[in-house]
């Protein structure tokens, strides 16, 4: 498939970008306002967390007055976390971090199964199509002429196809 221009594919990067940046802000938001309602909690408060209309400014809020995080975030929020800033930065920073950990545990091994294969090795199309148990099936019919089609369908695989090495992916 040929192109004129490169501009739908940067345009699509860009909007993916543009997506990226806002899913990023929100689940900083989210942190932030975990964080309060965290803190709020182990120290006798409600479990609740702000409306998530009121995010953006109270996140806002809270990263322009690090050193009293609660000025702006309204009862029953604003009491603990003015009364305990250390704590809350302390948790909220805990709740990052538990949060950067559960993403790269899932991110990492679905790149590695579901991301593009590098320059030189067949891609999973490829793969599938040329060397899967039904692509050796189908060829076992020359390299196993000896074995009647029925045989061919219902013999184990490693009878009729050639042993693999892995692929980039360890797959």
């Amino acid at each position: 498939m040929t192109r004129s221009s490169p501009a739908p594919d940067r345009d699509l990067a860009l909007v993916g970008l543009l997506a990226a940046a806002l899913a990023v802000l929100f689940a900083v938001a989210a942190i932030l306002m975990l964080g309060a309602a965290c803190l709020t909690a182990l120290h006798g408060g409600p479990w609740r967390m702000p409306a998530i209309s009121r995010w953006a400014p109270h996140a806002l809020m809270v990263l322009a007055h690090p050193r009293r995080p609660g000025h702006a975030l309204g009862q029953p929020w604003a009491t603990q976390v003015s009364a305990h800033p250390a704590q809350y930065w302390i948790i909220t920073l805990l709740i990052l971090v538990l949060a950067a950990a559960i993403i790269t545990a899932v991110a990492l091994p679905t790149w590695r199964r579901f991301g593009p294969s590098t320059t030189g090795h067949a891609t999973r199309e490829e793969i599938h199509a040329e060397l899967s148990p039904s692509a050796a099936r189908s060829t076992a019919e020359w390299t196993r002429p000896s074995l009647t089609a029925a045989q061919r369908a219902r013999v184990p695989v490693d009878e009729v196809g050639a042993p693999l090495h892995r692929g980039p992916h360890g797959e």
